[in-house]
């Protein structure tokens, strides 16, 4: 099996909201979206930064992460304006030997998406949240002409 190598631009245009752990649970990369929406800077602890809600730990160090690697976490973090849920995943790193999360914000409307002082353009082209977003904001728009009839 082939290796598969990416810079980091590449890495930011695939995955913009990524950030990466080392083994003392510090955030030591990050996208440049994800820049946009955090207030804590390179070198901060995972605890300091994010609160797990999904899936449920009593303890979280790299090792319970790196074992769920298989599961879909849901991470609240407090952004310069407001919170934002991260939904995503975590892949190790062998070579590294560090934790990187994959995922996007969770939005339920394209209001909390300007909110957060981010644009489409932000997220990865393959995301399928722009798709969702793009779908809530037209039924809402129908919902609305619909009470103005």
């Amino acid at each position: 099996m082939q290796n598969i190598h990416l810079n980091i631009k590449q890495w930011n245009r695939l995955f913009p909201f990524f950030f990466l752990l080392n083994k003392e649970m510090q955030v030591i990369e990050m996208g440049e979206s994800l820049r946009k929406l955090c207030s804590f800077e390179l070198g901060t602890g995972f605890e300091q930064c994010f609160i797990v809600t999904r899936p449920r730990y009593s303890k979280i160090g790299f090792e319970e992460l790196q074992s769920s690697v298989d599961e879909m976490f849901f991470l609240d973090m407090k952004t310069l304006k407001g919170q934002v849920v991260l939904r995503g995943q975590f892949e190790f790193l062998e070579q590294e030997k560090h934790l990187i999360f994959v995922g996007s914000p969770w939005f339920t409307n394209l209001e909390e998406v300007a909110n957060q002082a981010i644009v489409l353009k932000d997220f990865a082209k393959h995301d399928a949240s722009i798709d969702l977003l793009h779908v809530l904001h037209t039924k809402e728009m129908a919902e609305e002409d619909n009470i103005q009839l």
